[in-house]
C-alpha cells in the first residue's frame, strides 16, 4: 500500500530516492519482510498518476521515474508536512 511507501519516504528526507534505497527504508520500516517489488512499483506508480491528476503533470509533487527508477519529490514542502505531522501515524494501510 501507499502508507507504507510514505513513511519509508518520510524516513529521511531527500527529494530523490533510488528505488533500491527505497526498498532498504521499507525493509527497515516493516518488522517482517517488507512488501514485494511489484507492490511497491504499482503504489509508486499510483502516487505519480494521482499527483499528475491533481496538480497537472507540470507540477505534480511526487513523480516516480520508473525508467530510471527513481522517486522525485520536487516539493520539499512535501517532505516536511510528511515529517511533522502525524498524518502517516494514523493510518495503517
Amino acid at each position: 500500500g501507499t502508507v507504507p511507501v510514505m513513511r519509508a519516504i518520510a524516513m529521511e528526507p531527500r527529494l530523490t530516492i533510488p528505488y533500491a534505497e527505497l526498498n532498504e527504508r521499507l525493509d527497515a520500516l516493516c518488522e517482517k519482510e517488507g512488501p514485494d517489488g511489484a507492490s511497491v512499483t504499482r503504489a509508486l506508480t499510483s502516487m505519480d498518476q494521482i499527483a499528475k491528476a491533481y496538480a497537472g503533470a507540470n507540477n505534480p509533487a511526487i513523480e516516480w521515474d520508473e525508467r530510471d527508477q527513481v522517486l522525485v519529490i520536487p516539493d520539499p514542502h512535501l517532505l516536511f508536512y510528511l515529517r511533522s505531522s502525524n498524518i502517516l501515524d494514523r493510518s495503517d494501510d
